[in-house]
């Protein structure tokens, strides 16, 4: 009997490739949605921590992929996102669904966190499952109370819970700062950030979502937490040059004191993004390799280069 994965989130970034992959995988699966449109079996949850229809949902689901949350705001956009909300939605959502879970006697409950729990900086060696927690903004805070509520209610029950914290994530219609860079790219003129040396840990798209595949399958992923990137770092040259490669822009960046540009950029307003992007920021993902045997399938290259032709068109440097 093929089973049944719902997954929350199932119209964003990573919850439409997840969804698609997973039914390729042979799971029949229940999509939870903010609307009705789209294909596949569609469940509207409007307001996700305060839904109250769950047991009929979750009737002869055998696991959870736990992705919906607030993650990202864009400068300019005009959203405003108060600490309340954020709580709402990232923890008593997540705690809601989790509870529901456990009494619909749900096997497996996957929840997608982020290496924001850990921080936003690494300086003499990557981050582990092993360090304390050191959260720098509202959305890393309400991700580690979301797992410590879920850790405490996981104690006391039979539905096994596993904690995924990824970084910056490449694929197809981008979100937050990957999105941001290619906004970079797409001013079309040389960029002063050639001189930044910093290593960035990453993942693409398609393999996120093997490692979550792993997670809600392999037995060893139970009671688990896991951090998950591609095995190599990247620079953040090296990052803007390889989208820029696959776009056809050539020579994207030029060389310049990094405190120079960080200077232009404190006084322009975009202090705190630089900092984003010309800092470090690597995970081990040693543990998720050691006990479920996940590799990456999909080359870092190869994502970029699936960025580009739906952002520029057909094949690399075609604008639409």
């Amino acid at each position: 009997m093929t089973e049944r994965l719902l997954v929350t989130g199932a119209d964003g970034f990573i919850g439409r490739r997840l969804c698609g992959l997973a039914e390729v995988w042979g799971w029949n699966v229940v999509r939870i949605v903010r609307d009705a449109s789209g294909e596949g079996k569609r469940v509207v949850v409007p307001d996700i921590s305060r839904y109250s229809e769950w047991p009929a949902v979750l009737d002869g689901v055998d696991a959870v992929v736990h992705l919906a949350a607030i993650a990202h705001v864009t400068r300019g956009s005009g959203r405003v996102v108060s600490e309340e909300l954020l709580s709402q939605v990232n923890i008593d959502g997540a705690v809601s669904l989790f509870q529901a879970a456990r009494q619909a006697g749900v096997r497996r409950f996957v929840f997608l966190s982020s290496v924001a729990v850990n921080g936003t900086r690494t300086h003499d060696r990557p981050f582990s499952e092993w360090d304390m927690p050191a959260p720098e903004d509202g959305y890393g805070r309400t991700k580690l109370s979301a797992e410590q509520a879920l850790l405490k209610s996981a104690s006391a029950s039979t539905t096994q819970l596993v904690i995924v914290r990824p970084p910056l994530v490449f694929g197809p219609n981008p979100k937050g700062n990957v999105s941001r860079l290619l906004r970079l790219l797409d001013l079309g003129i040389p960029l002063p950030l050639a001189s930044i040396d910093n290593r960035r840990s990453v993942i693409g798209l398609d393999n996120l979502c093997a490692a979550l595949r792993s997670c809600v399958e392999a037995p060893a992923a139970a009671g688990q937490t896991f951090l998950v990137a591609e095995d190599r770092s990247r620079s953040t040259p090296e990052i803007l040059r390889t989208l820029a490669s696959a776009m056809g822009i050539r020579n994207p960046l030029f060389r310049c004191p990094v405190s120079v540009v960080g200077t232009a950029a404190a006084f322009s307003g975009y202090g705190a993004e630089f900092q984003r992007i010309s800092g470090s920021l690597e995970l081990d993902s040693s543990k998720i390799r050691r006990l479920l045997g996940w590799r990456e399938e999909k080359a870092f290259e190869a994502e970029c280069e699936d960025i580009a032709r739906l952002r520029w068109g057909k094949g690399s440097g075609t604008r639409l």
